[in-house]
């Protein structure tokens, strides 16, 4: 369980330090696509409270995210933990969502190359 949340830790953190140097740059270009008189007030920036929000969405998104794959390799039901009564079968339709998500993702993916051409 460790080893998956310290994998999911480490994804998100390079996530968030990816995400951090694109906002850097994409700034960078939209800054110079503006004009060169700008008003004083119009600053375009990250500052300290841009890098705590990404931080703790880093962290909150591996934890989120890493927890759940974590306690299904333990075993833990966590249907049964909270006791909501859902019978066996509710594991079908729980791979026919998810079925019917990832059929959905590519759908969406392969709809918006197509509108691209």
């Amino acid at each position: 369980m460790r080893q998956l949340l310290a994998e999911s830790l480490l994804l998100g953190v390079l996530g968030g330090i990816l995400g951090t140097l694109l906002a850097l740059w994409g700034i960078d270009a939209l800054v110079a696509s503006f004009p060169d008189e700008q008003p004083y007030w119009f600053q375009v920036g990250i500052d300290a409270r841009v890098v705590a929000f990404i931080v703790a969405l880093s962290l909150a998104a591996s934890f989120l995210f890493g927890l759940l794959p974590a306690l299904r390799v333990t075993g833990i039901d966590l249907l049964a933990a909270i006791g909501s009564g859902r019978d066996p079968s509710s594991a079908r339709r729980s791979t026919r969502g998810q079925f019917l998500l990832v059929a959905s993702q590519v759908a969406a993916s392969l709809g918006s190359s197509w509108a691209r051409a």
